[in-house]
């Protein structure tokens, strides 16, 4: 998981509370450099306080809240699913995934980015041993942790899914269609933020005549849960070419419930230059919950390469609000 700062979320719920903060105070230096700039004093701390609310995206919470929710539950959508499976597979594989939020001032280098990278192993076995050919079933697991700007986060997900082939494939030949399958379980992911470090980051400020860019060092508190849990059902089909060449395509629709929260209390210290001159502070307050939509859809596509006893894969998938990339290998037994 990569990314998420300062505020990662979850789901549900009809109703949504979020509210956050910004105040700033300018020292001796930062009234001089408001003169320098072409500003008043209170221009300046107001275009301050505007610009870091923008930059932590404190006046859109509740939506900023969602879309986290949105993104941590698409980075499992499907995650471990064979969909071009072959009768009496056995498979065992690892996979790497990102989503993010199509929303593009939730996905810019900010510190709120909406960003996962997540990775997990899955296996998965067609039930034709015992004498349900058309059924397979799927399980994954997942785990990331990683420290960006800062802030750490985990990611902990499983998920368990059925597949069963409502059509039947087309006989053997060089272009063979892979049938209808219907792909249908249960998702779950936890996506937990703190601060372990301080927070560095910037704004920059302006005035009638001149800008400056002004570092933010924040420190404090960070607490953001993020849960979701999801009913994906999904209809795929696809084409094999000289039965190694695997192309699919899927739509799905998706029931998500779950609560996200964050509550944070940041100081910064905003300072200028190479040497960091002080020029003021700022105090930066977050709390409030939200959750993810609870009706969804999704559409998605890959590619295989398809063997008796090797595989590699890259899936793209999209959403209104989301956007994912899949890349996996599986061994078959």
């Amino acid at each position: 998981m990569r990314r998420a700062l300062l505020i990662a979320v979850l789901c549900s719920s009809a109703t949504a509370r979020a509210d956050g903060t910004v105040s700033v105070t300018l020292n001796q230096l930062g009234m001089d450099i408001a003169t320098q700039i072409g500003a008043s004093v209170p221009d300046l701390t107001a275009d301050a306080q505007k610009k870091i609310d923008s930059l932590f995206q404190l006046s859109g919470l509740p939506h900023l809240l969602g879309s986290f929710a949105n993104t941590g539950a698409f980075a499992v959508r499907g995650l471990g699913v064979d969909y071009q499976p072959d009768e009496g597979d056995v498979i065992m594989g690892v996979v790497v995934d990102g989503a993010i939020a199509s929303d593009a001032g939730l996905s810019t280098d900010r510190p709120l980015s909406a960003t996962i990278i997540n990775y997990a192993v899955n296996g998965g076995m067609n039930l034709a041993r015992w004498h349900q050919p058309r059924l397979t079933v799927f399980a994954s697991g997942s785990y990331a942790a990683t420290t960006i700007r800062g802030l750490s986060g985990q990611l902990l997900a499983a998920g368990a899914h059925v597949q069963y082939k409502l059509v039947a494939p087309g006989a053997p030949s060089n272009a063979r269609w892979t049938g209808v399958d219907v792909t249908s379980g249960l998702e779950y992911a936890h996506w937990a933020i703190s601060l372990a470090s301080s927070l560095e980051t910037h704004v920059v400020i302006t005035g009638t005549t001149n800008e400056e860019y002004v570092h933010l060092s924040c420190t404090g508190t960070l607490s953001v849960l993020a849960e979701t849990l999801t009913v994906p059902l999904e209809v795929s089909t696809g084409v094999r070419f000289l039965d190694v060449f695997g192309f699919y395509a899927g739509v799905g629709a998706d029931l998500t419930t779950g609560s996200s929260t964050i509550d944070a209390v940041l100081d910064a210290v905003m300072s200028i230059n190479a040497a960091r001159m002080e020029i003021g502070t700022a105090h930066i307050t977050a709390s409030g919950s939200s959750g993810p939509d609870t009706a969804s859809v999704h559409a998605f596509g890959g590619l295989e390469i398809h063997t008796h006893h090797f595989r590699t894969y890259a899936q793209a998938a999209i959403a209104p609000d989301e956007r994912g990339l899949t890349f996996g290998v599986r061994g078959v037994f």
